[in-house]
């Protein structure tokens, strides 16, 4: 049985050499991939470094000593002009100091024995009150707030999670996923909604090494405002041999003009006026989102992103998020003014929101074109520094690549955004479509799932890795429920007590599944048949 995940690590001949590639499907449709993986240093910035750390049950034996490891590593590695704080959670959690407090010996060493005695003894994994407690502390000034969360598994409320980290613009939060079980989802959503990076320690990881690169990318401000420019003026896509594509290029066929090449798109993560207002915080000081300044008074706010911004920065920002100031020439006529109505892009950008750029850590974004577009001969990513702009201009590949790999990367990057933005899953349109790029694209995503069908005669053994229902329910009870129905399917009533003892070793069982009905042998004992739940969980709920 494959218990772990398959890590197979792959060394290229030329890793770091910034490359853009196009990929041509047999419909005609493209996309080209940017990959990057950036090198320069900035000057440092204070930080205040808050690491909250996963005490439950589940994090017993190595995944709590990789945790204490870990910890040992960042303790001994901070900046003497920083605070810092731990937090420990599960079912409750606790913090070492009331207040984040200076890096000094006195702390070191109240630190590193509380790291010492750190046990799995917290109970469940209840992550939600702690993070927001961590974020929602008073900022120290003139220090950013960098969020370290160290986690081996799921939680029940993932999206809720990451909803509370993008609530806080003003902190960033890096994701450390402990051993083979850490969720995916989870620990990179919260890095993504926080601005930060995440990584995962198994077996075949260095932990040392994982450690110090992410204390480094919290140490020296990302590239934020990062813009990419797609330059279409390369060649037409092929057409399409299916006569109803997925979607046209043009999204209005009686405008001639929308079937001419266009001109070079910008999308920038910033591209939203500034408004100013009074500060919002009770202490009347705040703490600048671009310099870390301490700002008192008026507090200029940008929406939807959530930047608080101090007066020094107004100019700056009036800049690089695209505002375009108020003019008093005179444009036309009352009589007879019509606003040029802005240019449609022609094409899907994942992530949506281009995220930050890291220091040696690898930028990748991807751009889908419907057949017959203008092919991207270059791209060019930007990103603003506070020692100015930085800029590489990326030329796209000669050779194209006739495959859905990339397509696939693609679609499973426009699901993530689908899944965690802000419209989530409570619009329709939304969840149509999820469920469209899942079933276009092979995806499991939180609308479809991979489900097993045996066709012929005869048992087929199964191995199921674990339990997903097939309406995606999460929680113990609902999940208990459903596995004591499927006991009364063959016959059996199943107490509570055995439905978790199914769920707990649903990972290792095999089950015979016959064609045609969902039995286990009438003649095998209760235990027998616990065991053959175990495994027909997944499919009989499907």
């Amino acid at each position: 049985h494959l218990t772990k995940d398959l890590v197979i690590l792959i060394s290229t001949a030329t890793p770091h050499v910034p490359r853009m590639y196009l990929e041509v499907s047999d419909s005609g449709s493209v996309v080209a991939m940017v990959t990057l993986v950036p090198r320069f240093e900035l000057s440092a910035t204070k930080n205040e470094l808050i690491f909250i750390i996963d005490r439950s049950g589940s994090m017993g034996g190595s995944k709590i000593e990789s945790a204490r490891q870990a910890m040992q590593l960042f303790l001994r590695s901070l900046p003497t002009d920083c605070y810092f704080n731990i937090v420990g959670f599960g079912s409750s959690f606790a913090m070492l100091f009331p207040a984040s407090q200076p890096y000094t010996q006195q702390s070191l060493t109240t630190a590193t024995a509380h790291v010492e005695a750190m046990q799995a003894d917290l109970g469940g994994t209840e992550m939600l009150h702690p993070l927001a407690s961590a974020l929602g502390l008073p900022a120290i000034a003139g220090h950013a707030r960098q969020v370290f969360v160290l986690t081996d598994g799921e939680v029940s409320n993932t999206r809720e999670v990451i909803a509370a980290v993008s609530r806080y613009p003003g902190s960033r939060v890096f994701g450390l996923g402990l051993g083979h079980g850490a969720s995916h989802e989870l620990v990179e959503g919260i890095a993504r909604a926080g601005k930060g990076t995440a990584v995962f320690v198994t077996e075949t990881a260095t932990l040392q090494r994982m450690v110090i690169q992410q204390l480094k990318d919290s140490m020296q401000p990302a590239l934020t405002d990062v813009t990419i420019e797609w330059d279409l003026s390369g060649a037409p896509a092929p057409q399409s041999p299916n006569p109803n594509p997925d979607q046209s290029a043009n999204p209005n066929p009686s405008d001639p003009a929308a079937d001419a090449n266009p001109a070079p798109v910008t999308v920038s993560l910033h591209a939203h006026p500034l408004t100013p207002g009074p500060c919002p915080y009770a202490s009347g000081a705040w703490i600048c989102d671009r310099c870390n300044g301490q700002g008192t008074g008026t507090v200029y706010h940008c929406q939807p992103c959530g930047y608080d911004l101090c007066a020094a920065c107004v100019a700056w920002a009036g800049s690089q998020h695209n505002v375009a100031p108020v003019s008093n020439n005179v444009v036309g006529s009352l009589l007879g003014f019509f606003a040029k109505k802005p240019t449609a892009v022609p094409y899907k950008q994942a992530p949506s929101e281009v995220p930050p750029i890291f220091s040696r850590s690898r930028f990748t974004i991807y751009c889908m074109l419907e057949p017959g577009t203008a092919l991207p001969a270059r791209a060019t990513v930007s990103g603003m520094t506070p020692a100015g702009r930085l800029q590489v201009t990326i030329e796209a590949a000669a050779d194209r690549v006739q495959s859905v790999l990339l397509h696939r990367m693609a679609a499973r990057a426009l699901i993530a955004d689908l899944e965690t933005g802000p419209l989530k899953q409570s619009d329709p349109a939304t969840v149509k479509e999820i469920e469209r790029l899942s079933l276009k694209y092979n995806l499991a995503s939180s609308q479809t799932s991979f489900v097993a069908v045996q066709i012929g005669r005869g048992p087929l053994p199964v191995a199921v890795p674990r339990m997903v229902c097939a309406d995606g329910l999460e929680q113990m009870s609902e999940a208990i429920s459903r596995c004591k129905q499927l006991g009364r399917l063959i016959g059996e009533e199943l107490d509570d007590q055995s439905g978790i003892g199914i769920l707990q070793n649903l990972s290792t069982q095999r089950a015979t599944i016959y064609r045609g009905e969902r039995k286990a042998r009438k003649a095998a004992p209760m235990a027998r048949v616990a065991a053959s739940l175990r495994a027909m969980t997944s499919s009989a709920a499907s």
